[in-house]
Formats: C-alpha cells, sequence, structure tokens
C-alpha cells in the first residue's frame, strides 16, 4: 500500500485528491483481494462452500461455452459490450475466422481461458470430494477440457500443463509423480495423434519456443522484444516512482478496441504485467512485487508440512497468475486468482491450528500418562 501511495504522490498529472484515491483503488482491485480472500473464509465449510459454487458455476460456464460454438454466438457478451460502449471480443474474434474463440460470461477468451484452468487445477486438486459424484465430476471435467480448447488460445492451455506439473511436482511422492507424469505423456501423445486442433494447439505452443512464434498467428517473441524496448524507453522517464496509474490509458491514448487506439503501434496490446509495471509502477513497485511473490512461494513451501494439498495448489496458483500476466498481461485475472490464494492461506491457517492443538492434546495426555 506504502509503494502505490508513493507512485501516486510522485504523479505530478493528479490533483491532490486523485493522489490518495487513485492508488488506494488499484490497491484494492490488486493485492488487497488475497486479504479479503483471506478473510472470506472461517471455517472448513466456507471452504466446502466455496468449492460447491464454483463446482456448480463452471457447469454454467462451460455450457453457456458449449452453446457459444454450437451457435456461432454469443447474446450476453453483445448485449454487454453495447450496454456499455465497449468492443465485444467474441465478435472481434469471430471476424477474424480461423481465430474464432468461446468467452461464454467472461469478457475475454483469454480469461476465459484462465478460468477453466484454474477451475481444472481445483477440482483436480481436491478430486476425492467428489467420489460419490464420479459421473457429474468425470462430465464437469471433460466438459472444461473442451472449453479449454474452445478459447483458441496458447497462453490458458500453457498455463494449465505447468499448472498441473508444479502441483504434482509438489504434492506427490516419487512413485505418484512417475505414474502420474507417464499416464498424461501417453494422453497427450494419444491426443496429439488422434486430435487435430490438439495436434494445432500443441504446434503453436511449441512454435513459440523454437521460432518465436513466427510460424503461428498472435503474438510473437520478436513482437514482445519491440513491446519491451518501447516500454523501456518509458521506463527511462521516471525510472523509481514510474508514469503513474493510467498513464497507458490517458497519456499514450490506449484501448482495447483497435479502432480507438491511439498508442504507438510498437506496443501493441501491452501484452505483458511487465508493460505496466516498466511504464507506470517504475523500481520501487517492481520490488515490492517481486518481494510479494517471494513471501507467498516461501510461506506456501514453508507449511507443507501441515496441508499437502492446499500449500501445492497454492504454489501452482501462484505460478499461473505469473505466468499468464506476464505472457498476456493481467485481462482481469486478479479478483480469481488473489481471492482462491488468499482462501488457501486461511485454509492451511485453520489446518496448522488443528495440527497445533492435536499435538498440545497429545502431549498433554502423555504427560499426564
Amino acid at each position: 500500500m506504502i509503494s502505490h501511495l508513493i507512485i501516486g504522490l510522485f504523479d505530478e498529472r493528479l490533483p491532490l485528491f486523485l493522489k490518495f484515491y487513485r492508488p488506494f483503488y488499484e490497491f484494492v482491485q490488486t493485492f488487497l483481494i488475497v486479504f479479503l480472500g483471506y478473510n472470506s473464509i472461517k471455517s472448513l465449510s466456507d471452504w466446502e462452500r466455496i468449492m460447491k459454487l464454483l463446482f456448480i458455476s463452471s457447469f454454467v460456464l462451460c455450457l453457456y461455452g458449449l452453446l457459444n460454438f454450437i451457435t456461432k454466438a454469443n447474446p450476453y457478451s453483445i448485449l454487454i459490450s453495447n450496454a456499455f460502449g465497449e468492443i465485444s471480443f467474441f465478435q472481434s474474434y469471430m471476424n477474424k475466422g480461423d481465430r474464432f474463440r468461446v468467452n461464454s460470461f467472461i469478457y475475454h477468451p483469454i480469461t476465459y481461458g484462465y478460468f477453466v484452468s484454474i477451475f481444472l487445477m481445483l477440482f483436480y486438486a481436491f478430486r476425492k470430494n467428489y467420489r460419490n459424484n464420479t459421473f457429474i465430476y468425470t462430465l464437469i471435467m471433460v466438459m472444461l477440457l473442451i472449453n479449454l480448447f474452445l478459447t483458441n488460445s496458447r497462453t490458458p492451455l500453457l498455463i494449465c500443463v505447468v499448472g498441473l506439473l508444479i502441483y504434482v511436482f509438489f504434492s506427490y511422492n516419487l512413485s505418484s509423480k512417475i505414474k502420474t507424469l507417464l499416464g498424461g505423456g501417453a494422453l497427450i501423445v494419444i491426443l496429439y495423434l488422434f486430435s487435430s486442433d490438439f495436434q494445432e494447439r500443441t504446434d503453436s505452443i511449441a512454435d513459440i519456443f523454437i521460432t518465436g512464434g513466427k510460424h503461428t498467428t498472435g503474438s510473437s517473441i520478436e513482437m514482445r522484444e519491440t513491446q519491451l524496448i518501447e516500454s523501456y524507453v518509458l521506463f527511462l522517464q521516471n525510472p523509481y516512482f514510474g508514469n503513474g496509474f493510467s498513464y497507458i490509458i490517458e497519456d499514450l491514448g490506449y484501448s482495447s478496441n483497435e479502432e480507438k487506439r491511439e498508442s504507438k503501434r510498437d506496443f501493441y496490446g501491452f501484452e505483458s504485467y511487465a508493460y505496466i509495471l516498466l511504464i507506470e509502477q517504475g523500481v520501487i513497485q517492481i520490488l515490492m512485487v517481486v518481494l510479494f511473490f517471494i513471501f507467498l512461494y516461501i510461506y506456501f513451501v514453508k507449511n507443507k508440512e501441515y496441508t499437502n494439498s492446499y500449500a501445492s495448489l497454492g504454489i501452482a496458483y501462484t505460478t499461473m497468475f505469473l505466468v499468464f500476466s506476464f505472457a498476456t498481461g493481467t485481462l482481469g485475472t486478479w479478483t480469481i486468482s488473489m481471492t482462491l490464494i488468499g482462501s488457501l492461506i486461511k485454509m492451511i491457517e485453520i489446518t496448522k491450528l488443528k495440527v497445533q492443538q492435536l499435538y498440545l492434546i497429545k502431549s498433554l495426555q502423555l504427560t499426564t500418562d
């Protein structure tokens, strides 16, 4: 919060009120959500209610996503876009032919892919909770996987794989790691051989690492290098305190609608959280962000002994958010990510307290004996 206020105080564009209001607003919309997620959980029953809500929500999201694909229409997206005078990303990608993507009730298809990946990870990590509802669980997991491919984006698919690998690495013992990786590898090979869509997505991800994305549409390494150079030039204008929150929209003229966009073409869509940090927030905030995520990792790793699943999922979610944010930009993912990370921290604390209480009771019993 202090680093946010420093950015506001040194922003010469703002009147006195906005020097305090804007940093506070930005802080509430991002990092404070961790605390709100933490504070929303009081007991295990609260977590179970959230899990149930997300399970039902994912079914509704996926069902509507499938309808988007079948009908090639998303009346909800168009209705909301028209009501607020904003671009409909569903309609935008619809007009691009080969880049058709579904987005269900989420405003952007890539963000929708992120939501789907988050839900996949959550339900996979706690799959034992659905042993009595195997059919429904399997149905929703399959629907989530289908919707993940229908978003027609490399990044959500990549972060899903990264998240699963990290969860398996931190949560499983050696024999379970080997079995899971062999099973997952076999499934990938089968899908690659018999699914042209899966083959296309896999090849496009591989193309990023092999050629820098030259053989597929969308973002490329060369484009990111151009964006980074241009961002660094603006970073040098005010390296310590940044140019201020909303500088990219207000001063550079960026708009998500390409027809209204006035920002320099070399910036494209500012498709990385790194460019926001460089241009708007400066060195002080970069250091604070780095420390924030380092402390999250330290916390989850240190508490694995108390609860493997919650801690391992926390590590996976933190990594998924960072990979997504630096690969495409945050794109409205702060809320779901930080809420779940905060909730996982609270569940670790609840579990830790129970373990410590049990240990104390056993110690007292031994003393009495």
